[in-house]
């Protein structure tokens, strides 16, 4: 099977796929800006509240312990054993890392 351009009559080039394939997932994962003053209205004051109250170290405690095993590691080379394991040690960290990326809209670099 080829991976062709919609746009192009005759056989894609090798390039012309890879230009096409980058193309279409930057267009489909670009950020788009979030109209915030539209969310509100659209959401209760108490969804509101649900949603912007501080992530608790129960949360991610539940969170980590319905995490599967024997599961290859992620991206970061750690499995999810490890998380289990020194769940009481990366807690505290946790939550001070998501609930600072939910105030200031940032993802640390690292």
């Amino acid at each position: 099977t080829k991976i062709r351009n919609p746009n192009i009559t005759d056989d894609s080039t090798q390039e012309q796929a890879i230009s096409y394939i980058k193309d279409s997932y930057q267009a489909f994962y670009k950020s788009e800006d979030i109209n915030k003053e539209a969310a509100l209205q659209i959401t209760t004051s108490e969804q509101n509240l649900s949603l912007t109250r501080p992530i608790t170290e129960k949360e991610i405690s539940l969170v980590i312990n319905k995490l599967p095993n024997n599961k290859a590691p992620d991206s970061d080379g750690l499995i999810y054993e490890f998380y289990k394991d020194t769940k009481e040690l990366i807690l505290p960290i946790f939550v001070k890392v998501f609930n600072n990326m939910m105030n200031t809209g940032t993802i640390p670099s690292s």
